[in-house]
């Protein structure tokens, strides 16, 4: 995906062993010339030439440092330059910072550069993003808020008892299965069940909530916990795996066999991914403590894992 979005990672080559590699980081560093040095004065060094000894035309005080991954050689590019400037107008007392020299006044002038090079992360923000545009669109076909909002309002509302949402919650399931459009000659409900593509435990389940649905209209029958917790678990099970058939499809464990996968951050991509559901799936379904349960589950089906 890297290459779909015409990210073309510039690569840095080690001097030591010639390795090409993306830095995973650069970190700024003093110089040590700096270190120690007087308040009033810059501890450096003063060079021999024609007219004596003078100070260098241009210092690095600070350098941008990384290392190779492979020999571990630390590789150092200047991160803030100072050149030296004649002061042309200056009093008889130096003033902080600068220094007199063949009779001439000066000071060093410093300038601040970029990174060299862009870091992993940069990379793998861009390459999140786009997947994160993909996710939410294939997952907006699923119209979830129509099914979240039913369950928020069994699990926040007094006016939504088990009854009602049971009752609710199976006309859901016919509405999905009309869209499904099951091409099967028998309209019983029990066949369409058997033709959606869903996991056979989740099919039988799917099958008992009519039997439930039945009982509790023309048996009476009241709705017990063992009831509830029954019905709230075949909700939250249908939608993993309207969610997983949604995406699947995207392979995003394929992202890691791509071209410069190795520039690729297993920990970030995992941390953004499990956000990104985390975030949407409440926000969608409300399933509070049984979230994080759902999208970890969801992460390994669709085998993006932290290895």
């Amino acid at each position: 995906m890297l290459e779909e979005a015409e990210l073309k990672p510039k690569k840095l080559k080690c001097p030591n062993c010639s390795n090409k590699f993306v830095p995973k980081f650069f970190h700024r560093e003093k110089v040590k010339f700096e270190l120690g040095a007087p308040i009033h004065r810059f501890k450096i060094p003063k060079f021999k030439n024609s007219n004596g000894y003078s100070r260098p035309y241009n210092i690095v005080r600070r350098s941008w440092v990384t290392f190779c991954p492979k020999c571990k050689y630390i590789i150092k590019f200047a991160a803030e330059v100072g050149k030296k400037e004649m002061l042309a107008d200056f009093s008889s007392l130096l003033h902080l910072k600068e220094f007199k020299e063949n009779g001439n006044i000066y000071e060093y002038s410093f300038h601040d550069y970029e990174k060299p090079y862009k870091e992993t992360i940069y990379y793998n923000e861009i390459l999140m993003e786009d997947l994160r545009n993909d996710i939410l669109n294939t997952l907006e076909d699923l119209n979830l808020a129509h099914w979240g909002k039913l369950y928020k309002m069994w699990k926040s509302e007094s006016s939504i008892d088990s009854f009602k949402f049971l009752i609710r919650f199976y006309s859901l399931i016919l509405k999905h299965i009309e869209i499904q459009d099951v091409k099967i000659s028998n309209e019983k409900y029990s066949e369409k069940i058997k033709n959606l593509d869903l996991p056979e435990v989740l099919k039988k389940d799917l099958l008992e909530i009519k039997e439930l649905r039945r009982k509790t209209i023309y048996e009476y029958y009241d709705l017990n916990e063992v009831d509830e917790g029954f019905i709230r678990n075949i909700f939250i099970n249908l939608m993993f795996e309207l969610v997983f058939k949604k995406l699947e499809p995207l392979e995003l464990k394929s992202i890691y066999n791509k071209k410069d996968a190795e520039i690729l951050d297993n920990e970030f991509l995992y941390s953004e991914f499990k956000k990104l559901f985390s975030n949407y799936l409440e926000e969608q379904l409300g399933l509070g403590e049984y979230a994080n349960e759902f999208v970890i589950s969801l992460l390994n089906k669709l085998k993006v894992t932290l290895t």
